[in-house]
């Protein structure tokens, strides 16, 4: 079965600030042999430089690129014929790429120094984002700076701090005035300032910036071991303390023990009670009582605590440990205490225990965006529903709308002031928040909010028309020719990370329109689905370009087992619309069918079948799909709630959860309730998503009325 399996997008990274000054040399000792250093990102490669020449390559005359050399992807038509017919790759440039290829940087910039500069930056360009020997710390600063627009502009920093790393023959002070305008990106960059500062006698400020990076940094038990002797000095028994904490939360017990005698003479109590807890061990109960009283109020113990009584299915306990925590603690790991937060309250409220669930999430404080929408969530939702209290719920919901910046999580809170609103009897209040909520009409809870307006219909704007202005810019643009010209040259990977860039950098929706349908096109649907996606994020009116109608094929579409748009959402949150995509756990295709459950299906529906088909033919794909899930349907007496989870998680889990939730077929069962109440968080946002994807391609499709209320309510007697 498909389940448990998300295809993520690419995503490019943001520039955190330009490095300045010229720099030195001050090596990291604890570089890995003939690899990378610590942490430094290295996505094309280990950052070495290769002894191949291309000095045969005479810097031959090239055609100078221009913006009409992309006017094709401005065209009216937008013919898949671009960029290959629109352009003529020079000689030199590919001599310049395949010299990078050979890690050949001084070949590379030899040829490129001859070629125009769009084709030089380019070569630039993939020469830094490589991690090459070669750039100077300058060149990158330069470059970055005069190219803020381009992709992976924290990678470009991190290269400009490795090849700072590399220099020679600069002071100390030259080194630290480099950082002065930011502080280091990388673990090479970090280890350098460090050094300089120590070397400068700011001792103090080398403390400072290391303990930052100590208290989070994920490294192996060697690495911590050689930081510990070069740097040991620098860091005080609070500073390990910190880092103790953080390894316990994440289960690296053994590593975290390494430390304790750092921490305190009984630290090595907290390190054996963490570890019997983490294994099961039968002894845990007894290890946890072993440790001293002085240490029972520490965080991380109560954190034991909380779990093991979890897990011996004693939530109150577990809750009890939890409140025991100083609300002033600065705990380390916040994402990782609000997940035993939430696990423990959704058992007390499957406990019937509201008051004492709300009370365990209400306490939640620090951790990611995600981690924070969620504990604002979690107490508002249990305010409200679950304890009657829409006074007490108002305020975790207005907090979840200011920590809330994209549709899916705006719309959400949104509607849930408005119910709560509602439930207080003000009406008029609860309307502007639904308003507020149906704005965002592509998500879930906007378009439950649409309904509780009264609207019948989604109101997707029409895709923009390109105007003139637009194409004449997209054509001028440095990135767009960058991206033609790589294309034309055969660089598809090197060209993959300029895509989405575009889609967060382009000012217009025409112009992300002309990106889009460019994609399309060329048979990309997964890419345009990114596309489409990143844009209608940033309110450009193109919310259709995230919902592509021509990611099926068209015979495919046509006679389905189910609705034409469940089989579009399944494949939009299953793929992202790759007919090639293929899960961990072997599920395959658009719609991610394992090949023993379209074995199955084949025979039933009697289509001949192999297993290759499921990634070479979408369209058998999409049938098989279709048909697997028409099977879900008529075994949930047509229940899509009921389909969609046991989609993502199985049958058999679906099934537990009617037993353990209530049946949402049964009108007494709120369904919205029912769906927030599933355990898989994963599985939650699923079975949101497709119903989200359900009504927008009914509209795309059909421009059918708004169904979602009688979506969530099928199968109901």
């Amino acid at each position: 079965m498909p389940w448990a399996h998300r295809l993520a997008a690419a995503t490019s990274l943001v520039f955190a600030g330009a490095l300045v000054g010229a720099v030195i040399a001050v090596p990291n000792p604890f570089a890995r042999p003939g690899g990378p250093t610590l942490g430094v990102p290295s996505p094309d490669g280990p950052a070495t430089t290769g002894s191949t020449r291309v000095a045969a390559v005479p810097a031959a005359p090239v055609r100078t690129t221009t913006a009409v050399d992309v006017a094709a992807l401005s065209a009216g038509d937008l013919t898949g014929a671009l960029p290959h017919a629109a352009l003529d790759v020079s000689d030199g440039l590919r001599a310049a790429l395949d010299a990078l290829d050979g890690k050949d940087y001084a070949a590379a910039m030899q040829v490129a120094s001859s070629l125009p500069d769009l084709e030089r930056d380019i070569v630039t360009w993939v020469a830094i984002r490589r991690g090459l020997d070669g750039p100077s710390p300058r060149a990158i600063t330069e470059f970055a700076r005069a190219h803020p627009h381009w992709p992976s502009a924290t990678l470009m920093r991190s290269r400009a701090e490795q090849a700072l790393a590399r220099s020679a023959d600069l002071a100390p002070a030259d080194l630290a005035a480099a950082y002065d305008a930011a502080p280091p990106v990388s673990d090479t960059g970090m280890f350098s300032l460090v050094r300089a500062y120590r070397a400068l006698g700011r001792t103090e400020d080398a403390r400072v910036l290391l303990a930052k990076w100590w208290a989070s940094e994920s490294l192996s038990p060697q690495e911590d071991a050689a930081i510990l002797k070069s740097y040991g000095d620098l860091l005080t028994p609070a500073d390990h303390k910190t880092r103790f904490e953080m390894l316990m939360a994440r289960d690296r017990v053994t590593q975290a023990g390494a430390l304790a005698k750092f921490v305190g003479p009984d630290a090595q109590t907290l390190v054996a009670a963490r570890a019997a807890v983490v294994r099961g061990a039968r002894d845990a109960a007894a290890k946890l009582a072993a440790v001293p009283a002085a240490l029972q109020k520490e965080p991380i113990h109560l954190f034991s605590v909380a779990e093991w009584n979890r897990r011996q299915n004693r939530p109150r306990d577990a809750a009890a440990a939890l409140l025991a925590v100083d609300p002033a603690a600065t705990l380390a790991e916040a994402d990782e205490w609000w997940v035993e937060r939430r696990i423990v309250s959704r058992d007390l409220i499957e406990r019937g225990e509201a008051k004492l669930a709300y009370q365990v999430v209400a306490a939640h404080s620090g951790g990611s965006s995600e981690t924070l929408q969620e504990a604002h969530f979690h107490a508002g939702w249990y305010a409200l529903r679950f304890l009657n209290d829409p006074a007490r719920a108002i305020p975790h919901f207005e907090a979840l709308q200011n920590v809330s910046s994209k549709p899916i999580s705006r719309a959400r809170a949104a509607y849930w002031l408005g119910r709560a609103e509602e439930a207080a009897g003000r009406m008029e209040d609860a309307r502007q928040h639904y308003t507020v909520a149906a704005a965002d009409e592509i998500a879930f809870y906007g378009q439950l909010a649409r309904v509780k307006l009264g609207r019948d219909a989604l109101e997707l704007p029409p895709l923009p028309e390109p105007t003139e202005a637009d194409r004449k810019a997209f054509a001028e643009n440095d990135l767009c020719r960058a991206l033609a010209i790589l294309i034309a040259a055969g660089r598809e990977r090197d060209a993959a990370v300029i895509y989405p860039e575009l889609a967060r950098r382009l000012p217009s929706g025409g112009q992300v329109r002309l990106l889009a349908d460019f994609v399309q096109r060329r048979g990309d649907h997964r890419l345009a689905l990114q596309i489409g996606k990143i844009a209608a994020d940033r309110g450009l009116g193109v919310e259709r370009l995230a919902f592509p109608v021509d990611s099926i094929p068209e015979p495919a579409r046509k006679g389905t087992a189910v609705e034409t748009a469940m089989v579009y959402a399944i494949a939009r949150q299953e793929s992202a619309f790759d007919p090639r995509a293929v899960s961990h756990a072997g599920a395959r295709g658009l719609l991610q069918l394992m090949p023993a459950t379209a074995a199955a299906t084949a025979r039933k529906i009697g289509v001949a079948f192999s297993a290759d088909k499921l990634t070479d033919d979408p369209g058998l794909n999409a049938k098989l799909g279709a048909a697997h899930l028409k099977d879900l349907v008529d075994t949930f007496d047509g229940s899509y709630i009921l389909t969609f989870a046991a989609y993502n998680a199985g049958p058999g889990k679906a099934r537990e959860w009617i037993q353990r939730f209530g049946d949402p077929r049964n009108p007494k069962v709120d369904p919205i309730d029912w769906i927030e109440l599933i355990p898989y968080g994963e599985t939650r946002n699923y079975v949101q998503r497709v119903t989200e994807n359900l009504q927008v391609y009914r509209e795309r499709l059909a421009a059918g009325t708004l169904g979602i209320a009688a979506d969530l309510r099928r199968g109901s007697s």
